[in-house]
């Protein structure tokens, strides 16, 4: 197992997502159309080069597959069974209206997109660091898709192909001040727009113009928090999944924080930007699903 590790950031994935529980490349539940599928055979080129055995099934995951003992094989199974079995209904919260499987919905904020239209056609280049970004610009029905875009991480860099757009590079480090740093050889000499939402927490601007990059700012959406009808009451022990420094503003805007709550934070930046008694664990990768699986694991640790 220990031979997948080094293959991970090497492949800079985008649709499939590695995870450690199930030993699986695993991709959504809704396929983005056939996009994935030149990532599929990227992995799978790569397993049969290093002679690691794997299955593909019928959803498109990729299990990894060993070489057990018939015994090992029901110890194993035991043991995901139990697993299942004790966290099948985990009270494990999502913030946002997103379905995710493994956590409850809990809408705190809407993305408001701004009243605004930039010009883009004195650009060489686009930079994302998040997928509103991306939905917002899209649905002003702007000629972005041709313009090289540069995503911070594979979340980002998935909403960019979806949408047909142009993408040129995916973000190793996935942290904003770190991605800035990268992109400065790859922009030497481009005029380039930074896409973003009305409140950011890194320099990325600041760090490419020191450099030398002619990099513009468009603020095109905003995080709001959203007042619920009634107060919301969550149960003791609950892990709170956070994908933003806005969507710890806007939860604890709402709700006192508990000390038997447990916090997941979807990367470094946002780790960063909890209050000093609310201690949280980075998730794996940037995504919503390495969040809900780091929660499960914590669970079972901790149980």
């Amino acid at each position: 197992m220990l031979r997948i590790e080094p293959l991970l950031a090497e492949l800079s994935l985008i649709y499939y997502e590695f995870d450690r529980r199930t030993r699986s490349f695993r991709i959504e539940k809704r396929p983005p159309n056939a996009n994935f599928g030149a990532e599929l055979v990227s992995i799978t080129h790569r397993l049969q080069k290093e002679k690691i055995p794997y299955r593909i099934r019928k959803d498109k995951s990729i299990h990894i597959v060993e070489k057990l003992t018939f015994w090992e094989r029901v110890v194993h199974f035991l043991g995901r069974l139990k697993t299942w079995w004790r966290t099948r209904n985990l009270p494990i919260y999502v913030l946002s209206d997103k379905p995710v499987e493994g956590a409850k919905n809990l809408a705190i904020f809407t993305i408001q997109a701004m009243q605004v239209q930039p010009v883009l056609t004195h650009y060489d280049a686009l930079i994302f660091t998040s997928k509103n970004g991306v939905a917002v610009l899209d649905a002003m029905r702007l000629p972005w898709k041709k313009i090289p875009a540069y995503a911070i991480a594979p979340q980002t860099a998935k909403a960019i192909k979806n949408r047909a757009g142009n993408l040129r590079y995916v973000g190793k480090t996935k942290h904003g001040d770190s991605f800035a740093h990268e992109l400065v050889p790859l922009l030497a000499g481009k005029r380039v727009l930074y896409v973003r939402g009305k409140h950011v927490v890194s320099s990325l601007h600041t760090i490419l113009r020191t450099h030398g990059i002619a990099c513009d700012e468009a603020i095109v959406y905003e995080t709001v928090c959203q007042t619920p009808s009634k107060p919301i009451v969550l149960p003791k022990g609950a892990t709170i999944i956070f994908s933003s420094p806005s969507t710890i503003h806007c939860f604890l805007q709402n709700v006192p924080w508990d000390e038997s709550y447990h916090a997941i934070a979807i990367g470094r930046t946002t780790a960063g930007h909890f209050p000093p008694h609310i201690h949280p664990t980075v998730a794996d990768t940037t995504s919503i699903e390495s969040c809900v699986s780091k929660a499960i694991a914590h669970y079972v640790v901790t149980k």
